[in-house]
């Protein structure tokens, strides 16, 4: 019944933490109010991605079992603070530096420790529990885009501030992590052996381009000419396909194993680029289909990824491995966002920026090839 609570609990902060995809709701008053373009207007989103990635990697260092609980609560405090210095900002650098480094920072400390838990517990269903969890995350635009929206009708500022407010009154449910894992804390070097950077190289190529869709689901529907309210709906049923992705390939994983999955969800990434390709904004469904796949594969790599660190090096190493490897997601946000500002500031077509996912998804096809040879995983 402990567990059970914890995992609900656990799925309620994710699901107010997730707000942070909820930034393309943002976008738009972002670049009235400080007169920018696309690209400039994408920073605090790709800081805020970045410092999430540097802060498993610092969580992973210094977690251990008897400062769980305090690494939760310090991490909803460091949000609220984040929200907090960028409602009171005047000039861009310091939205980037509430929102972006700030906010992104205490997202990735209380995002590490429900799944360090979860990874250190004896179960044949880790893979299902720990998807479970992140299905809060993933789905949170599901709630926090139409919170975020009603919040942006008092202005920008206003927004920012309310949600402050809001993580400001979260902060004690990180108490929930108070007792004790049983966790056995191994000190070690972490190995760049050819499986991990290949996992490293895979993890910043699948989840490059979630990214990179996510934040530019709005201002595509709209370049598009879609009504707005119209792409406003479909965010919340894009938040639910990454939501439900996330148990949905945890099952997979613990089912079929880590190939059979990775290779299922840049299948399903390269038919979002064919769909995207074919329609051209034409179709408002085939946009929602196209988009719904790629929130869906996102959901899928940060489900996949914390499961094969833990098959392949042990859970005793997991935190530290893991950590690590989570740098490539602020890697990712980073190539994601000059791939599309490149395109669509300078060429402006959508075209060209499906075929580039369709490149980057075949190399990542020939990465996964690569590791079937080095990362000896069993499938059940």
């Amino acid at each position: 019944m402990k567990k059970w609570i914890e995992i609900i609990l656990s799925m309620v902060l994710m699901l107010f933490m997730g707000s942070i995809y909820a930034y393309s709701v943002f976008r738009s008053e972002v670049m009235a109010y400080y007169n920018i373009n696309l690209f400039l207007s994408g920073l605090p989103y790709m800081t805020a991605l970045a410092f999430y990635a540097i802060s498993m990697f610092v969580t992973g260092k210094i977690i251990k079992r008897d400062n769980t609980s305090l690494i939760a609560v310090l991490g909803l405090l460091t949000i609220s603070l984040g929200f907090f210095v960028a409602s009171l900002s005047n000039q861009l650098w310091m939205l980037i530096a509430g929102y972006g480094v700030f906010a992104g920072f205490g997202v990735g400390l209380t995002y590490s420790v429900p799944i360090f838990r979860l990874q250190q517990r004896k179960s044949t269903h880790t893979g299902f529990y720990t998807g479970l969890i992140l299905l809060g995350f993933g789905a949170s635009p599901l709630v926090t885009a139409n919170l975020i929206k009603w919040f942006l009708s008092f202005g920008l500022k206003e927004a920012l501030l309310y949600m402050s407010i809001l993580f400001l009154v979260l902060s004690p449910i990180g108490l929930i992590y108070h007792k004790e894992a049983k966790i056995k804390r191994v000190k070690h070097k972490v190995i760049w052996d050819q499986p991990f950077m290949l996992l490293y190289i895979l993890f910043v190529l699948g989840t490059s381009v979630g990214l990179m869709m996510i934040g530019l689901s709005v201002q595509v529907g709209t370049l598009y000419a879609f009504n707005l309210n119209h792409i406003t709906l479909l965010l919340s049923i894009f938040a639910v396909f990454n939501g439900l992705s996330r148990p949905l390939f945890g099952y997979l994983m613990d089912k079929f194993g880590f190939q059979f999955s990775a290779r299922l969800s840049i299948g399903l990434i390269i038919l979002a680029s064919f769909i995207g390709l074919i329609n051209q904004g034409q179709s408002i469904l085939l946009y929602g289909i196209s988009f719904s796949l790629y929130w869906f594969n996102l959901g899928a790599f940060l489900s996949l990824m914390p499961q094969v660190i833990k098959t392949y090096y042990g859970k005793d190493l997991y935190a530290s491995y893991y950590g690590v490897l989570f740098t490539a997601y602020g890697v990712a946000a980073l190539f994601g966002h000059l791939l599309s500002g490149a395109i669509l500031d300078y060429v402006g077509k959508t075209v060209y920026l499906y075929l580039a996912i369709v490149v980057v998804s075949l190399v990542a096809l020939c990465i996964i090839k690569r590791l079937s040879l080095s990362l000896k995983i069993r499938v059940d």
